[in-house]
């Protein structure tokens, strides 16, 4: 699992909405050939763009390149968090080769 945010950074400020991007746009591609070249799943956090609002969300890719799962924060703390990101509802519940990871 990576570091919330490690893609763009974290309290970059207004970097963040030049650093969004969309499901499944340029980061997942990165994280899922990096997985794949090293046959492993990865967690990947990043800032996802979706209409007018901006997310803090994290992606589950298998080792073969899959999507596996998706889901967006819903506890927004204060501070620049709060001044920037949407909260999204649920709980993501996503199961794997190795087990299970609650979101």
């Amino acid at each position: 699992m990576c570091p919330e945010l490690y893609i763009s950074g974290y309290n970059v400020g207004d970097k963040l909405r030049q650093r969004a991007q969309k499901l499944d746009g340029e980061h997942q591609a990165r994280v899922a050939e990096i997985a794949m070249l090293h046959n492993i799943s990865i967690v990947y956090t990043y800032p996802e763009s979706y209409g007018e609002s901006l997310y803090n969300s994290a992606g589950l890719i298998s080792n073969d390149r899959k999507l596996l799962g998706h889901h967006r924060k819903n506890h927004i703390p204060g501070g620049f968090e709060r001044e920037y990101f949407t909260r999204d509802h649920g709980i993501a519940v996503l199961s794997f080769a190795v087990g299970r990871l609650q979101f």
